[in-house]
């Protein structure tokens, strides 16, 4: 069905033994990269997780697993081949137990998530197909990148957490994992106060920003600085911007400066998720995996992020059959475009993306599957597409 490539690290699929049947050719694709990967990384306290994999053909996820051992996991990995993998961001006695009364949950870490579908910035960087897909172009990953560093540093600064991990989802998104021991054991109403605050929602400027008392006069509120904590240092570069030299907030914004807060308040917050980061019995993608809805890998971003080849293992060229009409769209490095049955010759790692999103059919060609590029930038640049 394929053959091993010892000079590349990988192996080849011929794309044309699969005639045209997207399906089987993905899941064929996802089988060898699981059988050869070195990308998986190990979640901390693995046998205390719970996993849950969504399989090829199937609607319904396998829950309620857990592993002993890091090889265990990657054994199944390499024989189930998943469309999606996750796991908990809690820690359970008994995580595969069905029942979470039966499970005995023992705290969890705090998840936050950046979709790209809801930041106003993407509107003009992605495309609605016919079949309802959405696909972003990389200026809205580049945005959503900077969203989640943004989202970090406040993270950082304000909980002072053990770790702030950054990943790529591999589709349209963003997620922060972060560590915090003092905050395993809050509840769902405690994260959902912090999911509000990060989010900006419901957060008064007259409490943040209370007026000093002066003997028996009250002064206008002062100017915050950028070094003060929680959101007055967060909105206080917004502030200098509009309203340099200013003294107080009356005397930048007059008596409605209140309403003009809750306007910078709203520029500084970054669109989270919330009922993700509330919900304790979350699950998160499994580092080094695919993402089954655009087959790119979830990637650690913490340090450095751009869109590009390498965040796929699949290298090479297929030749493809658009099976609707794409406008000009950068996606992975490369601009794409077609138009329904019109054939072209893509870089695989677009033509696996498009074939995943339903809008090519691959026809013939030799992919190439990594076993250990793990997201890191590969040497070489992908020629441009070629009409057949």
């Amino acid at each position: 069905m394929y053959r091993r490539e010892r000079s590349r690290g990988g192996a080849v699929l011929e794309v044309s033994q699969f005639k045209g049947d997207t399906q089987p050719l993905l899941q064929a694709l996802y089988r060898i990269y699981y059988s050869i990967s070195r990308c998986i990384e190990e979640p901390p306290n693995l046998p205390m997780r719970e996993f849950a994999f969504q399989l090829w053909g199937s609607e319904s996820y396998v829950r309620h697993i857990s592993f002993d051992t890091y090889s265990d996991l990657i054994e199944y990995l390499s024989s189930k081949a998943p469309r999606h993998a996750y796991y908990s961001i809690a820690l359970y006695e008994l995580p595969e137990a069905g029942s979470m009364e039966e499970k005995n949950w023992l705290g969890s870490d705090l998840l936050f998530d950046i979709d790209l579908d809801h930041v106003e910035a993407c509107f003009e960087d992605s495309v609605r197909m016919e079949s309802g897909e959405i696909l972003i172009g990389d200026g809205c990953l580049l945005e959503g990148y900077r969203l989640a560093q943004k989202l970090s540093a406040m993270i950082r600064r304000d909980l002072k957490p053990d770790k702030v991990t950054i990943y790529y989802t591999g589709h349209r998104g963003f997620h922060l994992r972060v560590i915090c021991e003092r905050c395993r054991s809050l509840d769902r109403g405690a994260r959902r106060q912090i999911a509000q605050y990060f989010a900006g929602e419901s957060v008064e400027p007259t409490l943040i920003f209370p007026p000093a008392s002066g003997g028996r006069r009250k002064t206008a509120p002062a100017i915050p600085g950028e070094e003060e904590p929680g959101w007055r240092g967060w909105v206080a570069p917004y502030i200098k911007a509009e309203a340099p030299g200013a003294r107080s907030l009356v005397e930048a914004y007059g008596k409605r400066w209140p309403d003009e807060i809750r306007r910078l308040i709203s520029s500084a917050a970054v669109p989270i998720d919330t009922m993700v980061t509330q919900d304790p019995t979350r699950l998160t993608r499994l580092f080094g995996s695919l993402n089954g809805k655009g087959s790119f890998l979830v990637y650690d971003a913490t340090e450095t992020f751009r869109p590009g080849p390498h965040l796929s293992p699949f290298k090479g060229d297929i030749d493809a059959l658009f099976k609707s009409d794409l406008p000009p769209l950068k996606i992975m490095g490369v601009t794409v475009q077609g138009r329904r049955g019109e054939g072209q010759s893509l870089p695989a790692h677009i033509a696996v993306h498009l074939a995943t999103k339903g809008v090519v059919e691959p026809v013939r060609g030799e992919v190439v599957v990594r076993a250990s590029s793990c997201g890191r930038p590969l040497q070489g640049r992908y020629r441009p597409s070629r009409r057949l």
